[in-house]
């Protein structure tokens, strides 16, 4: 129970960032095992488990920044398509 108390000390904004990054790293693991079958949904609950773990993690946030550096071609039509709509 030691960790329970350890918990209960986090503040606020701290319980919820953890309940939002264990969502999407639920969301992610779940998007990718129903993607290896022929259902459509898993690519997308990948993705909006990355956008929910990347809004919430810094570790994740530099992760995705050192692997868009190193394969920018990978990610250059999401690029053009975000900056075409910010216009």
């Amino acid at each position: 129970m030691k960790w329970l108390a350890s918990v209960t000390t986090l503040p606020q904004p701290r319980i919820r960032q953890l309940v939002w990054m264990g969502l999407g790293a639920a969301l992610i693991i779940s998007g990718a095992l129903i993607a290896l079958t022929p259902v459509v949904m898993g690519v997308t609950l990948v993705l909006v488990g990355s956008v929910i773990l990347l809004r919430n993690s810094s570790d994740a946030r530099k992760l995705f920044v050192r692997i868009k550096r190193r394969y920018p071609e990978t990610f250059l039509p999401f690029d053009h398509w975000r900056h075409r709509r910010r216009k």
